[in-house]
């Protein structure tokens, strides 16, 4: 997947802040691949590896087979999105088609490569990175969403502070 040019336009080295243009490179010369179909943005492997990806795994299943306890949580992200929103946590891309109904840009972002293929495979704009360290320049985004797994796995005031 070839990202789209808006996206560049708010980019930035997760290591330093620096702007990152399609090169890749930021000005103080970190490297960053983005060419594959989930650009990484975190490298290597998180803590607890593989049993993260088959933790995201479940959590879709379980918001895909009991889809009515989200009926509220879904709405209020819904209601969020709006200009360049940040889908943070997005896992598989549950809520990446409706979210992008409302926004005129949106990208997801998870720590699972697993989810994240899958909701590339679906054609949303998905980045790997972590969410205490988002590879976005300052005041990037109009909204913010987030599902209630992304809480259950990061500090939430650690994280509000990243996002806000």
């Amino acid at each position: 997947m070839t990202l789209p040019t808006w996206l560049f336009e708010i980019l930035a080295c997760p290591l330093c802040g620096a702007a990152l243009p399609q090169g890749g490179t930021c000005a103080r010369g970190h490297r960053w691949d983005l060419s594959p179909a989930v650009p990484d943005f975190v490298g290597g492997d998180v803590p607890l590896g593989d049993a993260f990806d088959r933790m995201a795994d479940m959590a879709s299943r379980r918001a895909r087979d009991e889809a009515e306890r989200f009926v509220g949580i879904d709405q209020a992200l819904l209601e969020a999105a709006r200009g360049r929103t940040l889908d943070l946590g997005c896992g598989v891309g549950r809520m990446m088609g409706a979210l992008g109904a409302r926004a005129e840009h949106l990208v997801g972002v998870d720590l699972s490569r697993e989810s994240l293929r899958r909701a590339a495979g679906a054609g949303y704009v998905v980045l790997r990175a972590d969410g205490l360290r988002l590879p976005f320049r300052s005041d990037s985004f109009d909204a913010v969403v987030s599902g209630f797994g992304t809480f259950a796995h990061l500090p939430i005031a650690d994280a509000a502070r990243e996002v806000s």
